[in-house]
């Protein structure tokens, strides 16, 4: 495929993804907000059990209902490094890649590609209360 097909290409698809479209380097073209963009992720997939009374509270004491309990963590520290997706525990899990392994949702299947992209693409960007 030439150069230009290649690029005509990329575009194609970074129009039908939209926001969940990357640019350069794996930056979003757009910045990711808490309240619109990563909230209704958490909230559909994960505050069942992490919030108060939920089967991961009680586990780890993680609170996914708000951003200041996001941003609390565990007991054993904060499960979000702003800035670095790579090394936010809560992303490592959501990706199935932490070790040792923890597989988020649990006994659910993984998150689709875009939220996951989301969640790294917050996180990357510094993980603001937006």
């Amino acid at each position: 495929m030439s150069s230009q097909r290649k690029a005509w290409a990329a575009l194609a698809v970074c129009m039908a993804v939209g926001a969940g479209c990357t640019g350069k380097q794996g930056e979003p073209q757009r910045e990711m907000s808490f309240k619109a963009d990563v909230q209704p992720i958490l909230k559909s997939n994960c505050v069942v059990c992490h919030r108060p009374g939920g089967e991961g509270y009680k586990k780890n004491g993680l609170n996914l209902e708000t951003y200041a309990g996001l941003m609390k963590g565990i007991a054993r520290g904060p499960v979000i490094d702003p800035g670095s997706s790579s090394t936010s525990i809560l992303v490592r899990a959501v990706n199935r890649d932490s070790n040792p392994p923890i597989v988020m949702p649990h006994r659910n299947p993984p998150l689709p590609k875009h939220d996951l992209e989301v969640l790294q693409a917050w996180v990357d960007q510094g993980a603001h209360d937006n």
